[in-house]
């Protein structure tokens, strides 16, 4: 077929029991049979490959890449490497796409935890237990709806909302937008956007210009245990000349006991969450510091990074800012001591811990 406006790209790992109903969901978006699903199959042992073969026999723009068993992150640069759209998509193999907003936002109208950030994305939760059954619409226009605006404004990213089920912790969270929004390069917008990608904590519900991706060689990095989309996100929108964002267009993310981002384990945890949270500040920082434009948000990023101290685990502090910088007046980080140690512990940090690990 001739080029698509959008590639899917669909990671899984041993996702028999789920892969059917996330297909099922793509398949049904307006205009999908134009577009192309690329299914990576990460090394499955049970029968994921079988299931999406039998969608292949019926659907000729399903692609099945099979690797050896590598991560999802490996499986989603594969993914874009092989990939044909101008824009680029990520949808989890136990998530669903399209939600109608409508069908679910009355459970929202009063609630125990709400905030809205300064970049206007809304966050909210409700507890299961006290509210009434579900009755959830499909949205048959979520690929269209974010195609739509990001083709209007020659956008490189479009940021659509999430709706989070979580059913071990019996809540579901509400990430949306109240309006479209256009961010372009400036300072504030930079802000605005960093801040979108920082609570999102998912590089899916969104769209990707392909060229822009290539253009500045943002792929997802392998070594990171966990957080790796929510590191390819900010880097995504802090490259990006424009953003969009996507009122109405959900997905929903299943949070389930036993997956990578939700480890039961209090020691595993510990580890996995204080190595990513070195890796992705000692990749976003020296971002920042790569444009003087930004100087104002290094110093705001530096010090989130150095009130993460707290919750890093006592082998990875060597790599962490004093807590000094916490404490400092100035409103933009100079050429202090303090800035110098932490450049070369970020250098430290890339060398050490994005090496491939054995």
């Amino acid at each position: 077929m001739s080029r698509p406006d959008l590639s899917v790209i669909i990671p899984v790992y041993n996702g028999a029991k789920t892969i059917g109903a996330c297909l099922d969901s793509v398949l049904s978006q307006s205009g999908m049979c134009y577009n192309e699903i690329i299914v990576v199959n990460d090394g499955s042992t049970d029968d994921t490959g079988k299931i999406v073969r039998k969608y292949q026999a019926n659907n000729t723009n399903i692609v099945l890449l099979t690797q050896k068993n590598a991560g999802v992150s490996t499986a989603r640069n594969n993914g874009v490497d092989i990939s044909c759209g101008k824009y680029i998509s990520f949808v989890d193999a136990d998530d669903t796409v399209g939600l109608s907003w409508d069908s679910v936002k009355h459970h929202f109208d009063s609630f125990d935890t709400y905030f809205t950030n300064r970049s206007g994305l809304k966050i909210n939760h409700r507890a299961f237990a006290t509210m009434p059954e579900f009755n959830l619409t499909p949205d048959y226009h979520y690929f269209a709806r974010m195609l739509t605006m990001a083709q209007k404004y020659n956008a490189d990213v479009a940021l659509g909302g999430k709706i989070t089920f979580n059913y071990e912790k019996n809540y579901i969270r509400r990430h949306m937008y109240d309006k479209p929004a256009v961010y372009d390069s400036f300072v504030d917008n930079k802000r605005a956007v960093l801040l979108h990608a920082d609570v999102r904590e998912t590089a899916n519900a969104a769209l990707y210009r392909r060229e822009f991706l290539d253009g500045n060689n943002l792929r997802f990095e392998t070594t990171m245990p966990l957080d790796e989309d929510m590191l390819f996100t900010m880097l995504a929108v802090l490259h990006a000349d424009i953003v969009v964002t996507v009122p109405e267009s959900a997905y929903v993310y299943n949070r389930c006991a036993g997956t990578a981002s939700n480890i039961i384990d209090v020691a595993e945890s510990e580890q996995k969450y204080s190595r990513a949270i070195v890796q992705r500040f000692s990749k976003l920082l020296p971002a920042l510091a790569a444009n003087p434009r930004w100087s104002a948000l290094y110093t705001e990023w530096l010090r989130a990074y150095a009130n993460q101290s707290m919750y890093v685990a006592p082998e990875y502090r060597e790599f962490v800012p004093n807590d000094g910088c916490l404490k400092c007046k100035h409103e933009r980080c100079g050429d202090c001591i303090m800035r110098l140690i932490l450049d070369d512990k970020n250098m430290a940090a890339q060398q050490k811990l994005f090496q491939k690990q054995k």
